[in-house]
């Protein structure tokens, strides 16, 4: 679908008020595939000032900010959050309903326990990642922090297994992203579920003796030794006798053969 096609689309899918929140088969909304499918930033901006819910997920618990984040389009996620411009034609009270929405889809879990902002480290998006941590000092709000079901913002900051973002950012070696939490973010270095391994087992088990240090300089503790487990292989040998047993011989009839 080229982009005339699929502008007209959007244009008509949300003509109606009551289609803004319609859903796909996978319960996308329509701010989920203006994202998904890279639409223009102005479809975002429009799409807000019609108060399509930002809050929405789809099937994966994930909102629009979610596929923002995992991409690492910083332009997508600010054309998400931004406040709408004072110019704009709508009443002020709409305009802080409208923005309040857009922080508050900032704290919403994915179905694996992940924020936004622990997504995109999960990915190493770090440049979303910093601009959400940005966020939370804008608004006077912790961005970087899981929201429970009574809607308050609380310091809980782990996933569904109990790991944390900074488990995400050592486990793929990212020295950038490790030092950004651990400097700028002030995160736990002990944080995540006791019952698993902590920050500093990961990069010992990694071998990265820099995060090992930046961890240990933070107090960072160590809970279990990760072990690598591996299978000693057959000889090739071995793996030839079995292979030249499983041979079968049959008597070819020389009159089929030209």
């Amino acid at each position: 679908m080229n982009f005339a096609k699929r502008s007209t689309h959007i244009y008509n899918f949300n003509s109606e008020g009551d289609d803004r929140d319609l859903k796909t088969m996978k319960k996308k909304t329509i701010l989920h595939v203006v994202v998904t499918q890279s639409f223009s930033y102005v479809w975002i901006r429009l799409l807000l000032m019609r108060e399509v819910d930002t809050c929405a997920t789809d099937k994966d618990g994930y909102t629009a900010a979610h596929y923002a984040a995992e991409k690492d389009d910083l332009e997508m996620l600010k054309a998400l959050t931004t406040k709408v411009h004072s110019q704009v034609k709508l009443p002020p009270s709409n305009v802080e309903k409208i923005h309040a929405n857009c922080m508050k889809a900032l704290t919403i879990t994915e179905k694996f326990g992940r924020t936004v902002f622990m997504l995109a480290c999960c990915k190493g998006a770090i440049n979303c990642a910093r601009y959400v941590h940005e966020q939370q000092s804008y608004n006077n709000v912790n961005l970087t922090t899981v929201e429970k079901s009574d809607s308050r913002l609380n310091s809980h900051d782990s996933d569904a297994y109990g790991d944390t973002s900074l488990h995400y950012a050592i486990a793929h070696n990212h020295k950038n992203l490790t030092e950004f939490l651990v400097n700028e973010c002030q995160s736990d270095v002990n944080g995540g579920d006791e019952k698993r391994p902590s920050p500093l087992d990961i990069a010992l088990f990694n071998r990265n003796t820099e995060l090992e240090n930046l961890l240990l300089s933070k107090n960072g503790k160590s809970r279990f030794q990760i072990k690598r487990e591996s299978k000693k292989r057959k000889s090739f040998e071995v793996d030839l006798s079995l292979d030249m047993e499983r041979l079968s011989i049959e008597q070819v009839d020389s009159r089929v053969i030209k």
